[in-house]
Formats: C-alpha cells, structure tokens, sequence
C-alpha cells in the first residue's frame, strides 16, 4: 500500500478516545503549491494542512462525526497568507435533528478568529512548523484548538490569542455551541492537500509528521495531574467503528511514507513528500483490461513509486495516489530509479489483468497488476527475477506469445548484456529466465521490442541492436526453440543502446511488420517485412530500409533533426483505417508526426508544437506514449511530460503529463495538463 494525497494513516490508540492530541509538521524543503485547480479551471495556488478527526458511532458522545483542524496557506498579492480554521460535520443521525446540519456541510465553522499570517511569498519555507493541539473536557470531547506556526528561528508568527475555543462559536442554526455538539475523536488522518475541493499541484516539499497524544488532559485553570502518554497506532483500512466513513475532496500530489518511527513519549513520525516527475522522462500507456472505456498513463515519479493518471471515456483525467512501496528518503532508498522505463501488458489467459513492469533499484524485475478494470485494486510489486540481474531502470518489452494464447512474455537484457524472456501461462508462476542471446550480444540494459510477426502464425519475434549497433531479430514458433539472431539492418547502420525500438503492424497493408529507431546520426528508419502470399522463387524474407523525415534540422546549421537515438512512439491515426504515425521531439523539442497511408510514401514532418512560443516545454529527444483514448470512437492521444508553465516567479519547472489529441482525421488539439486542464 502506497499513501497519497487524501489517504493516509488513521492515526489512533487501540480505539480509546485521543486526548491532547498534537499533530505537528516540519519542513525540510520548500513546500511551494504551482497551481490549484477545481473543475479543471486555474486558481489562486493554495495548499490545506488538514488534520481531519473521527469520532465513534453516533450517541450522547458522538453528536460530531468529523472534524477538521486546517491551516491554509494562499497566495496575498506576491506573497502568502496562513490562516487557521476548524469545521465540524454531524453525524447522520445527529442531522436528523439539527435542520440546518448537513452531512456534507460543516455545523461549526469557527472562520478566522485567529489572526492570519501573512509571509514573504506564498510557500511554506524549509525549517517553518506547523501544530495544532487539541483539549478536551472531561468526557474527551474536543472543545479547544489552539495553533501555532514556526518560522526557522523558532519564532511564533500567531499573535494571541490563537486558541479556538469551540464553546464560543455559533453553530450554523446560530445557536450557541453546547456540549451536545462535541465529540471525543477515536481516530486523526493528516493529509496535505488543495484548498476548497480544489486539486493543488506541488512543485516541491518534504518533512515530517509528528503525532502525539496525551491520556486525558484538560484546557482549563486547574488541570488535574498529568497521566501520561498515549501508545498510538496506525491503521489502513478506515476502521468500522469510526462514525464517518469518508475522507476529503481535496486533492494534491502529496505522499506520506508507510513506515512510522517513534514511541509513546516523542510521538510517532511520518516522513512526507510530493511525487512530481521530469520532463522527458518514459512513460507508458494502455487500456485498463477489464474495461473498454478507461486509458491508463503510468510513469516512476521522484519518489521511485508508480504513479498513474487515467481517464474514463471522454471525462477527465485523474490522478491515482501512488501504488507500490511507499519508504523514501528519510524513511528509505526508493523502489525504481525516477524515470524508469516501464512495459505494459495485458496478462494472457487471465481476461481482466493489466501488468506493469519495471526493473528497480536492485536490478530486480518487478510487475504490478489490477484485475477487473478495479482502479483501486493496484497490487504487488511482485517479484519475477532475483536481485542485480538487469541495471536497474533497464529497457523492457513484453508482448503475447503468439504460439500460446495464454502466455505472457518479458524481454531485458541482463547486467551481462544477454538477451532473456520471462514467461507466464495464466495465472500460472512466472518462468526463471531463458537466456535467447549469448553473453555480451547487447549492451546491459538495452532497448528491446517484441511482436506476432504479421502475416505468419505463431511467430513471436523480438528486436535488439547488438554491441556494434546492427539491428537483430530473435524469433520462435510453435516449438519453443529460438532461432540464432537475424541481421535487418544494412551495413554501417547503428542504433545507441539507449534508442527506442517499436514494433507494429502497417495501417491498411495485410502482413506487413514494421520496426522503427532512431539511429546515430538522429536519422528516424523504418525496417519493414512484408509477408508474400505468393512466394517469389529463389527469394527469401526480406526487410527492406526507409528513412523517414529529414537529417538535419533545416534552421540549425549542421545540426541532426532529432537527437541520436530519440525515442518515438508509433501508433494508427485511430478512425483513419489506413493511416500510420510516428512521433518523435526534434532537437529543438518540439513534438512532430510523420504519417503514411498504407504502403503510400512518408509525410511530415508536421510540428504539432511550437516550444519556443507554446505551452509544451520538453527537453530535445523525450519519451512519448501514444494510445487510442478508449471509450471514445476514433481518438488518438499523444502523452508526454512537459514542463507546467508557472504563475510563481519562486517555483521550479515542474515535470507533469500532457496530453496532445487528435480526433479521426481532424486536427490535432493540445498540449493540456492532465488533471488540471484535461
């Protein structure tokens, strides 16, 4: 289980209430919000300290189901504002009689009696602490909160009072708040997230939560002895004694740590970060098996977990929290090398299970899956190989054996530069490696790309350039045993270790596979293999050489048009029959599409965006994903991380998924933000 955004920990003590709970959060980078959104719609940047409380099931003492401890920072002109607030929500049973209660509208709402502070700039600096401290009355109901924040020196920046004192409130009906309104809390869940039910963007932040509870202390002139500390726990899933069952609509790209450290006198301690991704970094798409209706787009973020963005139909796009293991720097190293390339795959004779692979920071092949189009039902990572058997982050393909319906394959080149494929039938176990290369025939890692061979059943072939940079094919059928490796290159031809290598069919040509690089002079080639149903004597299978698209950039002097070895993506124009196209960011990074129709001659390039006067901002030569958008006839989209523009002059470029598309064979659209604007 991976923590993100609105899901965290319930934090509690074996189900006895919290008294004098303080939840306290240190900064150790910059927390800096770039852009909040709700409805997809740009606004004021600003990120929400949430210490959300859960009380029990609804009675004398359990009239205030949840209730939320918030400091919000946002922006004041070119700097900040920090407020402080609590918002208290009814329990259904106690909205019955409280007519103007409302499960989804808070009865007390304190507004802003503590004096906000405004700030320099609208981030929360490194070394600045945040807390909240709760006191209860003496049958644990919560009737206080005080606040306070921290600036490097240890200064308070609150002026007093900064006590909320809920007994002077009014509630919503504007009666006076009583005791019948309050509730001891069994449980907290912190989480840093947007403002509003908005959706926050953070370009940086990192630190800690602390959580601290005394047994039964008081607010008041005469506070009885003090008793002692509470042991605290942390819980996953929500407990089913809470009375609300249900978390926050904000949203941001937050993540807390699964490992707790501490004990009952300093506290338990949750290291937290953002997840944020850079630009140009691999990625990789596909549809949700189990569903003809949702696009999936996966990436390893900063933090080494997976994320996942998806997108139902023609709505908008969402963000998954993180899935996979959840330690990062304090708590531990991170799983996957951020950027990590990554395979996607259907598993075969399991009808509903998508797969993703990668290759983590021990050199250990891992896959995730999900079953039945479940988009909370993440599970693993799994391991299929042993430890240090590739470099971590390695190039990976997987694809459908084509002699066995049911079986699954996994293609790396090993630490020892040899070409492997793990296999699995069903649900079965996956396979130890069986080694298709000798040792030393690829650089360690390499790129890879595996395909039925069109036209011809039951042969599975898989593509790799060997140490001098010739292209190869490995191929298998029916018997199990593979071939010796295949030269398809012509001499003098030579693909970098690290360039992309795609395997695809020919829109509107029956039988013809095509294999596509970017080779050492920047020179997109397409290698193509076309079955003959006639066979023509005394000739055998032939791959023929086609360079697509210019050499040099014609407005840079000498220069390749795209970087050696840049990656591409391929993919049919989707509700254009015919049509194939390639997509590959020149060496001034903008995105362009060649095209071909059927076996016609290559068109393009055609820039789809403008870097120097657009919003895409790219490094030359980045990955890109291209899928159809499932669920909605005839789209095409094209995926890629770009920098977001910024309305902070304080904020860093921030990697994020883009998206450009194209609908049949109109015009392309695009780029926009996924999340925030798509």
């Amino acid at each position: 289980m991976a923590f993100g955004s609105g899901a965290n920990y319930f934090i509690g003590a074996n189900g006895q209430p919290l008294g004098g709970l303080t939840v306290t959060l240190t900064v150790t980078e910059d927390i800096v919000p770039l852009v909040s959104a709700a409805g997809r719609k740009p606004q004021n940047p600003a990120f929400t300290l949430q210490v959300n409380c859960y009380a029990g099931a609804p009675g004398p003492l359990g009239n205030s189901a949840w209730q939320q401890y918030v400091f919000t920072l946002s922006q004041d002109g070119a700097g900040g504002k920090l407020t402080a607030l609590v918002e208290n929500w009814p329990s259904s049973e106690f909205a019955k009689t409280f007519p103007s209660a409302s499960i989804k509208d808070g009865f007390i709402d304190s507004g802003f009696p503590v004096q906000p502070v405004l700030l320099s700039s609208p981030k929360l600096p490194a070394k600045y602490q945040l807390s909240v401290t709760l006191g209860t009355d003496a049958a644990g109901r919560v009737t206080a909160a005080t606040f306070s924040a921290y600036d490097e020196s240890g200064k308070q920046l609150f002026a007093n009072p900064n006590t909320i004192n809920l007994y002077n409130l009014q509630t919503t009906a504007h009666t006076p708040v009583g005791v019948e309104d309050l509730s001891p809390i069994l449980a907290v869940q912190v989480s840093l997230v947007g403002n509003n039910t908005g959706r926050t963007v953070l370009s940086s932040g990192a630190g800690t939560i602390t959580y601290r509870s005394l047994v039964q202390p008081f607010i008041g002139a005469q506070e009885p002895p003090w008793l002692g500390y509470q042991t605290l726990n942390a819980q996953w899933p929500e407990p089913t004694s809470l009375g609300y069952q249900g978390g926050t609509y904000e949203q941001a790209n937050s993540v807390y740590a699964e490992t707790l450290s501490g004990d009952d006198v300093f506290g338990l301690v949750q290291p937290f970060g953002v997840v944020t991704h850079t630009p140009g970094q691999a990625l990789a798409a596909t549809r949700q098996f189990g569903t003809t209706n949702r696009t999936d787009v996966f990436a390893i973020g900063s933090t080494g977990q997976l994320t996942m963005f998806y997108v139902e139909d023609s709505g908008a796009w969402s963000m998954h929290a993180p899935i996979g293991p959840g330690n990062f720097p304090p708590t531990g190293s991170v799983f996957a090398p951020p950027g990590a390339q990554l395979a996607v795959s259907q598993q075969f004779g399991i009808a509903n299970r998508t797969d993703v692979f990668v290759v983590d920071n021990t050199g250990t092949l891992n896959c995730f899956y999900c079953d039945n189009g479940d988009v909370k039902g993440w599970q693993g990572p799994i391991a299929i190989s042993a430890a240090g058997f590739a470099p971590p982050g390695a190039h990976l393909a997987a694809c459908q054996r084509a002699a066995n319906a049911n079986q699954t394959d996994v293609y790396v080149v090993d630490h020892t530069g040899t070409l492997h494929v793990f296999s699995v039938v069903g649900s079965g176990n996956w396979s130890a490696p069986v080694k298709i290369s000798a040792e030393g025939f690829a650089p360690a890692g390499a790129a890879v790309a595996a395909s039925s061979r069109y036209g011809v059943t039951d042969q599975t072939d898989v593509y790799v350039a060997q140490t001098s940079g010739a292209m190869n094919v490995f191929s298998v059928g029916s018997a199990g045993m593979w071939s010796k490796p295949a030269v398809i290159s012509e001499p003098g031809f030579q693909a970098p270790p690290w360039a992309t290598i795609v395997a695809a069919p020919r829109a509107g040509v029956s039988g013809q596979t095509d294999v596509y690089v970017t080779d050492h002079n920047g020179q997109l080639t397409v290698f193509s293999w076309l079955h003959l149903i006639v066979p023509v004597p005394h000739f055998g299978p032939v791959w023929t050489t086609t360079l697509i698209g210019p050499a040099l950039y014609p407005d840079k002097s000498g220069a390749t048009f795209a970087p050696n070895g840049a990656p591409i993506a391929v993919s049919p124009q989707f509700g254009v029959t015919t049509q194939t196209d390639v997509f590959i960011v020149d060496s001034v990074g903008a995105l362009n599409v060649f095209w071909v129709e059927a076996d016609g001659a290559w068109n393009g390039p055609l820039a789809l965006s403008n870097p120097s006067g657009g919003k895409l901002n790219v490094p030359a030569g980045s990955y890109i994903a291209a899928t159809a958008q499932f669920g909605v006839a005839g789209q095409t989209d094209v995926l890629m991380i770009s920098t977001l523009p910024t309305p902070l002059p304080m904020s860093p470029g921030l990697g994020w998924p883009c998206v450009f598309w194209v609908e049949n064979s109109s015009g392309w659209n695009g780029p926009a933000a996924l999340v925030l604007e798509a």
